[in-house]
This record gives structure tokens, C-alpha cells and sequence, in this order.
């Protein structure tokens, strides 16, 4: 009869441990669980708060102005993420309907006396931000296109042929040019894999035959 007891309660406490074991075991996964989905919700939130900012792009008609900020963005974004086996990259395609002139005006005794234009870059054709084949991987055109002017001013120019201050030349670059013109977002696309904006394409609009939206 002692040795039933000691039997039963042998078997009590084994079946104790085992419910104790368990149920360490279900914290401890439900815990981790817990602890991803959170992983997972933060995760997302910050997918959402990137894709917002590209998003915003994603408009009826923009300004040069306001492709020129993007283009410093994805640049920016890439070079960040360049050890990242080029997951998080984001590439911007921009086609142009006219190539991107040089204004020169030229001021005889105070006034404008006449304005040129010169065509100094930019096809009519697209032209797309990433380009594998360089050590940057910034296409040349757009490497080129970016150094052309000022970023921060609308009208930046250059003063040449300077006589006296009534009579000189105002250079406005190509880069004036590009900011001033108007650009619709035609297409934007998400990695399968991070599941992060990675590509934005433009193509410049004549306000002449569409005005919508602006």
C-alpha cells in the first residue's frame, strides 16, 4: 500500500512537471510571438512611412523643382543601401518631350534688349536614374544633368559679358530650364521583396495640351 502511494505520487509529480513544462513552453512561444507580430507591425508601419514619402510623388503634375528633390532622394536612398545586394534601391525615370535650353538675355542700358535660347542638354528621350554598367551606378547623362546649376534657386544665372551695370548678359543654365518644366507620374511600382517603392517614371507634359490638375 506504501509503495501505491509513493507510486501515485511519483506519478503526481512527474504529471506536475510535465503541465509546468508545458506551460513554460506556451509562454515562452506565445512570447515570441507576441514579440514578432510586433517586429512584423513596426516593420510595416516603417514600409508604409517610406512608401508615403515616394507616394506623395505620385501626383497629376509636378514641377522639375519637385523631380529634382526626388532624384537627390532615390540617390541619397541608394547610396545608403548600396552593401544591401541592391534590394532597396529606387530607380526614377523621367522622359523629356524637349530637350532642356539655355536662356541668355541680353540687357543694353538697363533694359532687355533680346533673349536666346541654346540647347545645351537633354534629348527628348528617357533617361533613367540607375545604371549598372558605371561604378556609381548613377546614369551619366543624369550625373551630368545634376551638376549643371543651383539647386536652391528657380532662376539661377550667371552674369557674363559685363560692361558696366547697365549692360551685360544673363546666363540662365539648362538646370532653370528642367525646374520650370512640368512632368506627370505615369507609373510606380513596389519591390516583391522588401515591398518598398523602387521605381517612379515621369514623362514632361505641354501645358498646352494638358492642363489638368495644375
Amino acid at each position: 500500500m506504501e509503495n501505491a502511494s509513493k507510486a501515485l505520487a511519483m506519478a503526481g509529480g512527474l504529471l506536475l512537471a510535465i503541465i509546468i513544462i508545458a506551460v513554460l513552453m506556451y509562454v515562452v512561444q506565445n512570447t515570441a510571438s507576441l514579440k514578432k507580430a510586433e517586429e512584423d507591425k513596426e516593420i510595416a508601419e516603417q514600409i508604409t512611412k517610406f512608401n508615403m514619402e515616394y507616394e506623395s510623388y505620385e501626383k497629376t503634375l509636378l514641377r522639375g523643382t519637385e523631380l529634382v528633390t526626388l532624384i537627390n532622394k532615390a540617390i541619397a536612398n541608394n547610396k545608403k543601401y548600396e552593401d544591401s545586394d541592391k534590394v532597396y534601391d529606387i530607380d526614377i525615370h523621367f522622359k523629356l518631350k524637349t530637350p532642356i535650353k539655355e536662356t541668355i538675355v541680353t540687357v543694353e542700358e538697363g533694359k532687355k534688349k533680346n533673349t536666346e535660347e541654346k540647347v545645351t542638354f537633354g534629348e527628348a528621350k528617357t533617361y533613367k536614374l540607375i545604371d549598372n554598367n558605371r561604378s556609381d551606378r548613377i546614369n551619366a547623362d543624369i550625373s551630368q544633368f545634376m551638376n549643371i546649376g543651383a539647386l536652391n534657386s528657380t532662376d539661377a544665372y550667371e552674369i557674363i559679358n559685363y560692361k558696366d551695370i547697365d549692360n551685360y548678359q544673363m546666363v540662365y543654365s539648362g538646370f532653370t530650364d528642367f525646374k520650370r518644366k512640368i512632368f506627370k507620374c505615369t507609373k510606380i511600382e513596389y519591390s516583391n521583396v522588401t515591398g518598398r517603392v523602387n521605381l517612379l517614371e515621369f514623362e514632361e507634359v505641354d501645358l498646352k495640351e494638358d492642363t489638368s490638375g495644375y
